[in-house]
Formats: C-alpha cells, sequence, structure tokens
C-alpha cells in the first residue's frame, strides 16, 4: 500500500509550530516582552488573570506598529529584525524568526493595538490564526497585546497546564530574569488587583537586584567585571554564605538573553567548588557579552538555549574570572580599597546605549559595595582560648570570633595540597599489565584530542589503532577508588557535554578533601596559645580560608551587643 504525502494546512502548520513555541502562559508572555524590547520600549506593563490561562495582555511604550503593517505583524515569519541568512550571526535583538505572534494567535483570541507617532491608532482582532475584525482605537504610542484564552480551541493541551499559581509562578520567573537583564526598563506585573512585581525603569543595576532578590542581600553581593578577547563577563555573586538549596537565584544572561547552559553553569559551581556544601547552590547574577559570530542562539524554539563557538575558551573565562574574584574575599577587610570598573567596562556585541548603562551601573554597584568588605583579618585577631577542645576563641574590633580548628586546619591543608597538586602533578602509577578498551568511533575522536592533557593528570594511554586504546598507566591518586575504564567513558561524556573533564577534577578535588580532612588536627585536640596564633596566620596566607573544602563555615563572629 502507498502512503500518501499531504500538504497540510496553514492553520495546522500554525498550531505545530505554536506547540514549540507556546508551551504555556509564561511562554506568550516571554515572547511579547522580548518584542516590547526589541520596541524600545522602556516602560512594559503586564497584566495576567488565572495564571494567565484567561488573560495575558502586555503594554508598552516602544515605537509601536504603523496602520499599514497590522496584517503582515500576525503572519508567520514575517519580522523587521532580520533580512538575510547572515543576520543570524549579528542577532541584537531578542526575537528574530518572526513566528511568535503568529503562533499565539493560531491558540487564542488575540487583540493587537498599536500607534506610532503621528498616525492614528488601530487594532486588529484574530481568533485562531485568522483575521476576524480591524478597527481604530485608542492608544498612546506603542503596543498592547492581548491574549485571551489560551488553548480554547485545543483543549488537549490545555489539560496539561498546571494550576494557576503554578502558571503565575511561572510567568514571574520569566519577567523577573528579564526585569534583571534590562534595569534601565520598567516592568509592571499584575493579576486581577494584586501587583506581583513593580520596578521602575532607569534603575540603578545594584538596587534592581537588590529589588528582585530581596534586600537581605545589601551587604552580601558584590559587583564585579573581567574581560577577555571578545568577551566581556559583569555582574554580581554573592557571599557563599548567601548559598541556596535550589538554583533560583543563579541568573545567567549572554547578550543580554536568559539562558540556561550547561558550560557556563558549570563554570560557576566549579568556581564555588570547595565553598558551598553539598547541595547548595550559589546567588549569582552574570551577563556575559561577546562577539555575536561566536555564539548561535538559533538553537531551541524558545531560545533559552545557546551554543558557543568556542565553548572550552568560554567556560575557562568565566570560571577564572569568578574564581579571581571569590579568592579576593571582598567579605574581608582589604588594606587598599579596588578601583573602579568603569574605565574597563566595554561590553562587547551590545548596542551602544545598552553599553553606557552597563558601564554606569556596574560603577555605581561597585562604589556601593566598596564599602561593605567588612571582615577581620585572622592574623589581627587576639587569641584568647580555646574551648571544648574544639572551638578558639579570638578578640578583634569589639567582637568575639569563634573558630573551629578542624575546619580551619583542613583548609589549610587542602590549599596546600591544590597548590602542590598544580605545581607538581600527580604521579603516574604503571600498570603490571596495559589494560585495553575500545570506544565508539566518535568518542575514540575526543579521547584522541585529549591524550596529553591527561598525562598531566598521571594517565599513561595510547592510542593502538581503530577505535582501541591501551592502558598502561594510572594516576596514583586514584588507584584503588574508582573503576578506570568506566570513569574513562565519563571522561569523553563530560568534554561532549562542557568541553571539560569534568569528573576528573571533581574526583581529584574530592580525594584532596577526604585526604585533608583525615590529616589535620582533630577535635578535643588541645592547642597552646602560641600554635593557636601560628593558625590564624597562616589562615591569613591562603584564599577561601573562611570556609572548609566542604563548606562548613571556619568562622563566626559575635558582637559586643549580641
Amino acid at each position: 500500500m502507498t502512503v500518501q504525502i499531504n500538504r497540510l494546512p496553514d492553520d495546522l502548520v500554525n498550531k505545530i509550530a505554536a506547540g514549540e513555541v507556546v508551551e504555556r502562559p509564561a511562554s506568550v508572555v516571554k515572547e511579547l516582552l522580548e518584542n516590547s524590547l526589541d520596541a524600545g520600549a522602556t516602560r512594559i506593563k503586564i497584566l495576567i488573570r488565572d495564571g494567565g490561562k484567561k488573560l495575558v495582555q502586555v503594554s508598552d511604550n516602544g515605537h509601536g506598529i504603523s496602520p499599514e503593517q497590522l496584517d503582515l505583524a500576525i503572519e508567520r515569519h514575517t519580522s523587521s529584525k532580520i533580512t538575510q541568512f547572515d543576520d543570524l550571526y549579528a542577532l541584537k535583538t531578542k526575537g528574530f524568526r518572526g513566528e511568535a505572534l503568529a503562533s499565539i494567535c493560531s491558540v487564542a483570541k488575540v487583540t493587537v493595538s498599536s500607534a506610532i507617532k503621528d498616525h492614528d491608532p488601530q487594532e486588529i482582532l484574530v481568533e485562531a490564526g485568522r483575521a476576524i475584525d480591524r478597527r481604530a482605537c485608542a492608544h498612546p504610542v506603542g503596543t498592547t497585546v492581548t491574549v485571551k484564552y489560551l488553548f480554547f480551541q485545543t483543549p488537549a493541551r490545555l489539560k496539561f497546564l498546571k494550576t494557576s499559581p503554578t502558571e503565575t509562578s511561572h510567568i514571574v520567573d520569566v519577567v523577573t530574569k528579564l526585569a534583571l537583564c534590562h534595569p534601565h526598563v520598567g516592568f509592571f506585573l499584575h493579576q486581577d488587583q494584586t501587583t506581583l512585581l513593580e520596578v521602575p525603569e532607569n534603575q540603578d543595576g545594584y538596587l534592581r537586584v537588590l529589588a528582585i532578590l530581596g534586600k537581605d542581600f545589601a551587604d552580601n553581593i558584590y559587583a564585579f567585571s573581567e574581560e577577555a578577547e571578545q568577551m566581556q563577563l559583569y555582574g554580581y555573586f554573592g557571599h557563599p554564605q548567601m548559598a541556596k538549596s535550589q538554583r533560583s537565584f543563579c541568573f545567567m544572561f549572554v547578550n543580554g538573553r536568559p539562558v540556561s547552559d550547561k558550560v557556563l553553569w558549570h563554570a560557576v559551581m566549579e568556581a564555588y567548588r570547595d565553598l558551598l556544601m553539598r547541595g547548595k547552590y550559589p546567588v549569582v547574577v552574570l551577563h556575559l557579552h561577546m562577539n555575536e559570530a561566536l555564539l548561535d542562539v538559533n538553537v531551541h524554539p524558545q531560545k533559552s538555549e545557546v551554543r558557543f563557538h568556542k565553548s572550552q575558551q568560554v567556560h575557562q573565562f568565566v570560571y577564572q574570572s569568578l574564581k579571581k574574584q571569590l579568592s579576593e574575599a571582598p567579605w574581608l577587610t582589604r588594606e587598599q580599597g579596588r578601583g573602579g570598573i568603569g574605565d574597563r567596562l566595554s561590553v562587547v556585541g551590545c548596542r551602544e546605549e545598552e553599553k553606557n548603562q552597563s558601564i554606569e551601573t556596574a560603577n555605581k554597584s561597585h562604589q556601593q559595595k566598596e564599602i561593605s568588605y567588612s571582615r577581620t583579618l585572622f592574623g589581627r585577631m587576639q587569641p584568647l582560648g580555646q574551648v571544648m577542645g574544639t572551638y578558639v576563641l579570638c578578640e578583634a574590633d569589639s567582637k568575639l570570633f569563634i573558630i573551629d580548628q578542624h575546619a580551619a586546619h583542613e583548609r589549610i591543608g587542602f590549599e596546600k595540597l591544590i597548590k602542590q597538586y598544580k605545581e607538581d602533578g600527580i604521579s603516574s602509577a604503571p600498570l603490571l599489565i596495559p589494560e585495553t578498551f575500545d570506544l565508539k568511533p566518535s568518542d575514540a575522536e575526543i579521547l584522541k584530542k585529549y591524550l596529553d592533557e591527561l598525562i598531566k593528570f598521571g594517565f599513561d594511554i595510547e592510542f593502538f589503532g581503530g577505535q582501541t586504546f591501551v592502558l598502561k598507566g594510572l594516576p596514583s591518586l586514584l588507584q584503588g577508588r574508582v573503576a578506570i575504564i568506566p570513569f574513562i567513558h565519563d571522561l569523553v561524556e563530560d568534554v561532549k557535554e562542557t568541553g571539560h573533564l569534568k569528573s576528573l577534577t571533581d574526583k581529584v578535588h574530592a580525594i584532596l578533601m577526604r585526604i585533608s580532612c583525615h590529616a589535620q588536627i582533630r577535635a578535643n585536640q588541645h592547642l597552646e596559645l602560641q600554635e593557636i596564633q601560628a593558625l590564624l596566620n597562616e589562615l591569613d596566607e591562603y584564599p577561601f580560608t573562611d570556609f572548609c573544602p566542604h563548606g562548613r563555615p571556619v568562622c563566626v563572629d559575635v558582637s559586643k551587643d549580641e
């Protein structure tokens, strides 16, 4: 029996496209907000009802849509943002595909009202993808898109939506991310008579972060900026003690676009490694700007993921930039203040006005946070004695400091091991009988490229031919601690996902942590005052000594009033 190929009708094509773009009410809000931002809006109002299932209305003061182009705006693959193929690799706008509004119109009842300067405003009414009316209306310069009864013609899609509170939380999340990314734009989100989020336009970047995250972070987030070739990273990072049990306080933006990216996420977690307890996640707001030619944003229907042309370079830049800031421990008192960052802030690959706003907000934020670097150096503390053979008591700056002696020695021992490991590498333990193993062809090509780098970690692996390798030696640090062949398979998967030997660095750090933990001073071990003073002096010689390698705080302080 011959299977006949049919041309799909336009309304079905639109509904299929809507299934990719419009997943839930939050998807509608995201697409409409991106259109408003691309239109140059500085003030955006969002009104929702029943979690966005019954109503989503987005109003902006952007440049609007001319009356003669209203009909074209609701058609698929119509856009004012790109005109040719090369534009896809030089994108400076949030949207570009020209299908979001058409997709929304195909699964809801939509009214688009708009006005441009010196023209009479008009609106068009669309139902299930078809324009049913067009008329004059009263509207200021800008655009309002009203979306009612999402998925009213596709009840199968409607039943997959969650409860109204859940859908509302997804909408708040979308608005929150875009508000963090665009402090010069005012966002006003309301549900019926309830205000869910309000942030004014032209807001300082630091104040915008506090408005979103909460004032509790005022003394615990720090501004920074770093540059590399064709890349710029700036934003805010949180004190390790402000870590959360979920990832919801980790915000990452690439060229002004909120993204969820494994490469960036791994770089952040690597930077905070040994500062956080297991199951804890840092508070960060990171803005990465780079040349558009090095980035592909056209890899996900909802544009929530990106692909980097040189992912390993991006990973290293983000990791090293954040690690550098954390190693400076801005929560500690410094002998000399740090200079402003505006002079060296030049955002690559963003619009000029966004660049200027970034410079201004980062400078202000840095000045505001500079006065809060207020922890006492350990060497300035006066030892008082020991309590319960476990805690060291010290006095300084009218405060009592309680130091966990095991955690302190553990951190010092770990930093010494890390330093030795970086300087001398890991010795290799030769195998009495070399072991062969095979990989699938694509994985074999990856491993061949990393053989030289694996030598630095103590691996002695030779390519035998075809898909076969010979393991002649393995790191002495890993001997007897891991099943080595499955571990090599994990390394290849790491490279495919992040361009980085994640499993290897994780395992090395875990073993060094275990060694430092068992080799250091335990609880119930008596220390003389001279030994305590030596411990305090040594804590100032290494980075990250506010926390043990497992993320436990080394020291807590109690004020005179307390």
